[in-house]
């Protein structure tokens, strides 16, 4: 007999025997968590070392630092892509849609002495609970529904809600703690030279890496802002 997760209905993939579960377009989301760990690496083995060369305790502290925030936002950004939203349980119709045609499309319920209107969802075949919604994209009705992610491939919703807070709240911080330290190496290395321009080109040239690192972060550490600011304000 097949297990439940092996006849689901929906767009959802599943994965490690159903304990992982994911959406349909696993493609923006792989592109992101590359860009992570790719940015991640370079810092690591370019601003990190310098740092760590020049100054051993304090760069070695920094190193530390950024080893946290960027284990954080990896895990955070996987569990959010990886758990389930909160999806809920379809009810089977055996009779093909005969049995559910003349079902009301709304009902109203009393919750703690308040009347809330709830809708019918056809797809799933039940009223939908409060702040409960069907995603288009995965083709199920999620509890406390907030987004489809397409950069983390699900829903947000109810069960990996945390998760995805904890991965809008670190990167930002994340972002911003790379790019202060990679201008700080920049500049650490002009000002020692003879001259401004000497001093660019020996930047340039110690460390290709930091440079497209450094602007590469600023587009992406708008956009989280954004995004950071919305969540905050809900």
């Amino acid at each position: 007999m097949p297990r439940l997760f092996e006849s689901w209905p929906a767009r959802t993939q599943f994965h490690c025997g159903g304990r992982c579960l994911t959406g349909p377009s696993p493609t923006h989301f792989f592109i992101a968590l590359a860009l992570l760990v790719f940015s991640g690496l370079l810092f690591l083995f370019t601003t990190c070392g310098w740092l760590v060369y020049r100054w051993h305790l304090w760069g070695s502290l920094i190193t530390a630092g950024f080893l946290f925030l960027w284990g954080i936002s990896v895990t955070a950004m996987v569990r959010a892509a990886y758990s389930d939203p909160g999806i809920r349980p379809r009810y089977k119709d055996p009779t093909n849609g005969d049995a559910w045609s003349n079902v009301p499309s709304s009902q109203q319920v009393v919750i703690n002495e308040v009347t809330i209107q709830t809708n019918w969802c056809r797809t799933c075949k039940m009223y939908k609970p409060p702040r409960t919604a069907h995603c288009a994209d995965c083709n199920n009705c999620v509890d406390g529904f907030d987004h489809h992610c397409p950069w983390l491939n699900n829903c947000i919703g109810k069960r990996n809600y945390r998760f995805f807070l904890t991965f809008v709240w670190v990167l930002p911080v994340l972002m911003l703690y790379m790019g202060c330290f990679c201008v700080l190496n920049i500049v650490m290395l002009i000002v020692g030279e003879r001259t401004i321009a000497y001093g660019f080109i020996r930047a340039a040239l110690h460390g290709p890496g930091r440079y497209p690192l450094t602007f590469f972060l600023f587009p992406p550490f708008f956009l989280k802002t954004v995004c950071f600011s919305l969540h905050l304000s809900t």
